[in-house]
């Protein structure tokens, strides 16, 4: 769970955007140092986008999102049902595997 330790969230490797639909790494290197290990195995910054791809989340490309200055090298993710206060969404989330989007596209094909 994403919550603050200090009373200024610019100081945040990792925050929510305001609006809350979307997550914020303002310093991927220091998300990597200080943050993923603390949840993950893998401890590069890329293996962790990875993750985030595999279950569903996407970039925001910065001036799609409600975020009035962005620090040089953020990044923004966001997903469909990975929002701020609302936990009973995350029971949505699949991970994405090339073996489901076979069967999916399998699935699609069969129907023509």
């Amino acid at each position: 769970e994403m919550k603050a330790k200090s009373d200024d969230p610019d100081n945040y490797c990792v925050t929510w955007l305001p609006e809350g639909g979307a997550f914020l790494v303002r310093d991927p290197k220091a998300c990597a140092e200080t943050v993923i290990p603390k949840f993950f195995k893998a401890v590069k910054f890329s293996s962790f986008a990875r993750k985030l791809y595999r279950w569903g989340f996407h970039q925001i490309q910065r001036q799609d999102a409600d975020a009035p200055s962005l620090p040089a090298g953020a990044i923004i993710f966001a997903s469909e049902h990975f929002k701020r206060d609302a936990r009973h969404e995350m029971v949505k989330m699949r991970s994405i595997t090339v073996a489901r989007q076979k069967r999916k596209a399998d699935q699609i094909e069969g129907m023509d």
